[in-house]
């Protein structure tokens, strides 16, 4: 019987791509081991399909009901849903991203993390770009978006305001909306190319209409919830990338294999503490 690895997963799509992407690499590394995904934290949120699946078409191999017991985090999802307290916080099999580079990995390990970083699964960039191939939306919208973007110097520019703005947020994450990240980036794009056509995807498209004025800028919207994953398809087929401190756009970006992309030369100090190394070395950093 194959010794086994969990892995952690949590978060919406973007997370989800990430804890994947690592999953993959330690298949890679760990031949004779079984890798499974932890899913507890979906329990709580009362969750019935996890995206990565239900939109790429993955089936996760995910620990069973005994091995959720004893090995991940299952009971404390329990705990904290019958008592408001997270109790069994820290299992002593857990591997924490922090402590990962130095760890012994050994049977029944728990990795969590978010694993947001290409140094963590850079080894194996082939295969997730094969495996997480997103599917063309068939709906007409999204075809007309689509066209225009083949058609063009396509510069995809994607703007994260919403959670960003409330609760502890503004102090881990820098509100690039706020900066002269997007101006300087645009700028750049001017500076460099010509007839240029900018897609703006957001969460608050209403605020970019208003801070984005001109002929050259069009705004996709209508793609939220369960359809968020095709903005980021449609940012994969642009040309070029001008991406926000998200993991949304990180993966438009780094799954379209484009000439560059733009990315902010500062995420926050909390951020990039937690998040060393967040974006490829060859991606161009802009002033903020």
């Amino acid at each position: 019987m194959k010794k086994k690895i969990y892995v952690k997963f949590s978060g919406g799509l973007g997370n989800q791509m990430f804890q994947y992407a690592f999953l993959l690499m330690l298949e890679k590394k760990y031949p004779s081991y079984e890798i499974k995904a932890e899913v507890s934290y979906y329990l709580k949120k009362n969750f019935s399909t996890i995206e990565l699946e239900e939109v790429l078409g993955i089936e996760l191999t995910k620990q069973t009901f005994f091995e959720s017991l004893k090995y991940g985090d299952f009971l404390a999802k329990v705990c904290f849903i019958l008592f408001s307290k997270q109790l069994f916080q820290r299992r002593k099999n857990r591997i924490l991203e922090r402590d990962y580079m130095n760890a012994k990995i050994k049977n029944h390990s728990l990795l969590s993390g978010y694993w947001q970083s290409e140094n963590f699964f850079k080894e194996c960039e082939e295969v997730i770009r094969q495996k997480m191939t997103l599917p063309s939306p068939q709906d007409e919208k999204s075809k007309e978006y689509l066209k225009d973007i083949e058609e063009s110097f396509s510069v995809s520019v994607h703007v994260r305001r919403g959670d960003y703005l409330s609760g502890n947020n503004p102090s881990y994450f820098v509100d690039l909306s706020e900066t002269q990240y997007y101006k300087n980036a645009i700028d750049y794009i001017r500076d460099n190319y010509t007839n240029c056509k900018f897609f703006v995807f957001s969460d608050d498209i209403d605020w970019c209409k208003k801070k984005f004025t001109g002929e050259d800028f069009l705004f996709v919207d209508g793609n939220s919830k369960k359809d968020a994953w095709k903005d980021i398809y449609l940012m994969s087929k642009c040309k070029a990338n001008i991406v926000a401190n998200s993991s949304f756009s990180w993966w438009g970006a780094y799954l379209g294999q484009k000439n560059f992309v733009l990315a902010p030369s500062y995420l926050g100090a909390e951020f990039e503490k937690s998040h060393p190394n967040y974006y490829p070395e060859n991606w161009i950093k802009i002033e903020c």
